[in-house]
């Protein structure tokens, strides 16, 4: 938890922390978290959370190196499957049914 505040606090700040946390192999860390926040926080309590880990990413894929290690560690596939299994969650929790009005 500490290093996703840490990297949180910092990546928006400076574009060397963020090379720095590309660097040091936290781009695999920072997916793994949001994936198993997400998975977890069923009742969407901590989206906080969640939303600092995506800005983290979205900070460090701003670099090219960075886009280099998110598409390195699956970054595109791992948020997509996340992405749908939310979706899923919510279209069975709606009956099946998803109002678009």
């Amino acid at each position: 938890m500490t290093l996703v505040l840490s990297i949180g606090f910092y990546c928006g700040r400076q574009s060397r922390t963020a090379a720095r946390a590309v660097n040091r192999g936290y781009v695999t860390s920072l997916l793994w978290l949001h994936q198993d926040w997400h998975s977890r926080d069923t009742a969407n309590t901590y989206v906080q959370i969640r939303r600092g880990l995506l800005l983290c990413l979205k900070h460090i894929a701003a670099l090219w190196s960075g886009r280099e290690a998110f598409l390195a560690a699956q970054g595109m596939e791992i948020l997509f499957s996340t992405t749908q299994a939310g979706s899923m969650g919510i279209h069975s929790a709606a009956g099946g049914q998803l109002d678009d009005s």
